[in-house]
């Protein structure tokens, strides 16, 4: 029994060991990203992928993603992606498009995988509807997709608007094909992209799938966000 038990401890230890490797280079082994079905895919395995991170925060000042060695440091808590949210017209301080640029860079310095996000807030007087800004965030992608095609870039992921409210799936899914055509005049590799779902990411299924308001697209491998509000 003690030599069970004794080989599972050393099991999860290397499979901890493995999981927290800082050097490991998570681009160099699953290239781009796509969609085999419904399931996030490296285009050099085949395999199923698992990203796991964390975000960053709109107010540069008090960001926790300010340089490369903040997403050093959340590698080696295990992270394979980073998400730079751009927050927009919210007073927080934004990133500017070079910070973002920087920041990219950094992650494929580490090998990581980077989530750019356009991260609209009803907020501030702000309107929730992402239609509301579509030639402004057709603008910052183009920049995003022009900086990922002129560097040849394999680990940038599109998220297209953060939490959209007050708008319908309808409304979104005009917005995100909008978006996409966009990146696609640049970034040719049918990147990921995220696209959000109404009420804060929380209606996928009533109003996005079964609604019959699914993006249409040949230009991305597109995929909806979910957000779970506990206790709500």
């Amino acid at each position: 029994m003690k030599k069970v038990f004794l080989l599972c401890a050393m099991a999860a230890s290397t499979m901890f060991a493995n999981a927290f490797d800082a050097s490991h280079n998570y681009i160099e082994e699953w290239g781009n990203l796509t969609l085999k079905g419904v399931q996030l895919s490296s285009s050099k395995t085949g395999k199923a992928v698992q990203l796991r991170g964390w975000s960053s925060f709109g107010n540069y000042d008090e960001n926790c993603v300010k340089s490369g060695s903040d997403i050093q440091r959340m590698k080696g808590m295990g992270a394979n992606v980073v998400r730079l949210a751009k927050y927009f017209k919210t007073g927080y301080g934004e990133y500017t498009i070079d910070q973002i640029k920087t920041l990219m860079a950094a992650a494929e310095a580490n090998g990581m995988y980077c989530v750019v996000d356009w991260h609209i807030l009803e907020a501030a007087g702000n309107n929730g509807n992402p239609k509301t800004y579509t030639s402004d965030a057709q603008q910052f992608f183009a920049q995003v997709a022009q900086e990922v095609d002129n560097k040849g870039y394999k680990h940038v992921i599109y998220e297209l608007c953060n939490e959209p409210s007050g708008c319908g799936a309808g409304d979104i899914k005009s917005y995100a094909e909008s978006v996409i055509s966009t990146i696609a005049q640049y970034d040719k590799s049918k990147p990921i992209v995220i696209v959000g779902t109404p009420n804060w990411d929380q209606y996928i299924n009533s109003q996005t799938i079964q609604g019959g308001h699914l993006v249409q697209t040949d230009k991305a491998n597109v995929m909806y966000a979910f957000h779970l509000y506990a206790n709500e």
